[in-house]
């Protein structure tokens, strides 16, 4: 989304002191593999029941598979736990992020509840849904060495000039300072 910013390490943190159950793990999945909030709520109990999620690109992106951390396992159980003592038949095919009942929660539901988390958690600026992508583009950026090319099979960009952008807001901009005239 134009115009929204990653989040800082340290944004994280307080954020994830801040919340639990779905929020948490909405944001756990958003960071963990770059996810849109469509990509997200798409996802069932049974894509993050074992050791592996594929997520398939909405937007003409790619399909990527990727091993689920302990951390994401951790609180994926701990959600389904929430849905079962509240009477939700939970099988494999429920929406992991349910809104009412059973039935998955919705685009605005998420980014109000997100939107709630980021204000308890005193996160300023232009931050929603996407920053959660936009922050996961820039730590597999920087974790490839800024390898563009692993970046986009990473992040599920359709090409490349799709992800400058990301690119672009993620560069560190005091590599001026290095300079000798």
């Amino acid at each position: 989304m134009s115009g929204c910013r990653r989040l800082t390490d340290e944004e994280v943190e307080r954020v994830f002191s801040e919340v639990s159950g779905k929020t948490k793990l909405l944001i756990l999945v958003g960071l963990t593999y770059g996810t849109r909030i469509s990509e997200a709520l798409a996802l069932t109990v049974g894509d993050l029941k074992g050791k592996f999620v594929t997520i398939q690109g909405l937007k003409g992106g790619q399909k990527q598979t990727y091993p689920i951390p302990e951390p994401v396992k951790k609180v994926v159980n701990e959600v389904i736990k929430i849905y079962k003592d509240s009477g939700i038949n939970v099988v494999d095919t429920t929406p992991m992020f349910c809104g009412t009942g059973d039935i998955c929660m919705s685009r605005q539901n998420a980014s109000q509840q997100l939107k709630k988390a980021f204000k308890s958690a005193a996160i300023d600026g232009k931050v929603n849904t996407h920053s959660l992508r936009k922050s996961f583009v820039t730590k597999i950026y920087e974790a490839t060495n800024k390898d563009i090319i692993r970046t986009r099979l990473f992040s599920r960009h359709s090409s490349i000039n799709s992800l400058i952008h990301y690119i672009e807001t993620c560069e560190d901009t005091n590599l001026i300072c290095d300079f000798k005239w």
